[in-house]
């Protein structure tokens, strides 16, 4: 089942308004990464929070990702998403018995398949994870922007509700509409319980009087195959992946995102190498080079 991020206008237009249910995405990235309740209250919010990120990505290619390095209990959080709203993270300490973040940064590399990708750090001011959006809203993109995130769990401590509300005024917005907008940020303090019992489409109505918007549906999705690995893999080059081959007996890769492992023998490294004929050097007697891949 696919969550979905809803957008719309509000104060005569003058506030973009961006509503996101993560409860299925959250969930799913709990029970892979083995999470306690606090670290994927933690980890849920700043997924939420990157998937609206995402949602302004402008290229069919572009790709968002953030990491958040602090001296919390959990450890580093990272997060991923593109275009196409697949969504994709860990955190460090998966047993985390706390979600605030300690004193530290937060680095977001936003590729919009221009060329060089857009790298903005800011330092983590305040411990909580909306907070702290903000000011990196405020700070790197120089756009004010109010967000309530909130992630609520079971008796047996499994994601039961998780999502967000974002608002940012419009370029040139009144005073008063982007009073408004903090306003409303203040007002959905019990956002997560709100999110349970009405959902999303009922706070969309109920809250903010809205009657339509568009929606774009979105999923946990890691973009591992061991296609890929090989390819990254055969850029270390043949020597070395030889070496570990005589070391390790076999190379095990390990992908944080989604927990697969993906083991390559011997059979497998000759697929990525292939040389010559016996008797006949690679890359002579036609005068070019053998090309490896």
């Amino acid at each position: 089942m696919s969550d979905k991020l809803l957008r719309t206008l509000i104060e005569d237009g003058q506030v973009s308004l961006v509503a996101v249910n993560s409860t299925e995405t959250v969930r799913h990235a709990q029970i892979i990464h083995g999470m306690s309740a606090p670290a994927a209250r933690l980890f849920g919010r700043v997924l939420t929070a990157m998937t609206y990120m995402s949602c302004w990505l402008k290229e069919e290619t572009g790709e968002l990702s953030a990491s958040i390095k602090h001296r919390g209990e959990a450890g580093e959080v990272c997060v991923s998403g593109d275009s196409r709203l697949r969504m994709r993270g860990y955190i460090y300490n998966p047993a985390a018995s706390t979600d605030v973040l300690g004193k530290g940064y937060m680095t977001v590399v936003r590729d919009d398949d221009y060329g060089k990708p857009f790298v903005g750090t800011c330092e983590l001011v305040d411990g909580d994870a909306d907070k702290d959006f903000e000011y990196y809203y405020r700070l790197s993109e120089q756009l004010p922007t109010y967000i309530r995130t909130d992630v609520l769990f079971d008796e047996r401590g499994l994601c039961k509700a998780a999502g967000g509300i974002f608002l940012q005024p419009m370029p040139g917005a009144s005073e008063i509409a982007v009073q408004a907008a903090q306003n409303f940020r203040e007002q959905l303090s019990d956002f997560g319980e709100r999110l349970e019992k009405q959902g999303m489409d009922g706070i969309l109505k109920a809250f903010f009087g809205v009657k339509e918007w568009t929606e774009t549906p979105f999923a946990y999705g890691c973009r591992c195959s061991r296609e890929y690995i090989a390819g990254v893999l055969s850029s270390m080059g043949e020597k070395e992946l030889r070496d570990i081959l005589r070391s390790e007996g076999k190379i095990n890769v390990h992908c944080h995102y989604c927990g697969s492992d993906y083991d390559f023998f011997e059979s497998d490294i000759d697929k990525m190498f292939p040389h010559a004929p016996e008797g006949e050097e690679a890359g002579k007697g036609d005068g070019r080079e053998t090309e490896r891949i």
